[in-house]
């Protein structure tokens, strides 16, 4: 089911990660550095996040898939997560707020 109150849905991945990939991402979930205001390691608020990457996230969402980037980033907008520019969303300080 669509999650509409967050950007991604993280459901189960099976994957396994380049080896600095996974000890950046064990080393900030060891720091705990993580809140509604600013996300993840003080990333900022997620406009000011995506502002400069929302064309190479939305492709990155669209790829595979028959949604235009228009649509992505409309659909990334209308959610939580755009609405109200917070990380508190759906499992935001979890696995859907760490794929950011």
């Amino acid at each position: 089911l669509f999650d509409h109150a967050s950007p991604v849905n993280g459901g189960l991945w099976l994957v396994r990660p380049r080896c600095d990939v996974f000890s950046q991402a064990v080393e900030l979930l060891e720091r705990g550095r993580w809140s509604a205001a600013e996300g993840f390691d003080g990333v900022g608020a997620p406009r000011s996040f995506l502002r400069s990457r929302m064309r190479e996230v939305a492709g990155r969402l669209a790829a595979g898939s028959d949604a235009s980037l228009f649509k992505v980033e409309g659909t990334i907008n209308g959610t939580h997560y755009g609405k109200l520019n917070s990380w508190d969303f759906v499992n935001g300080a979890l696995d859907q707020g760490l794929l950011w």
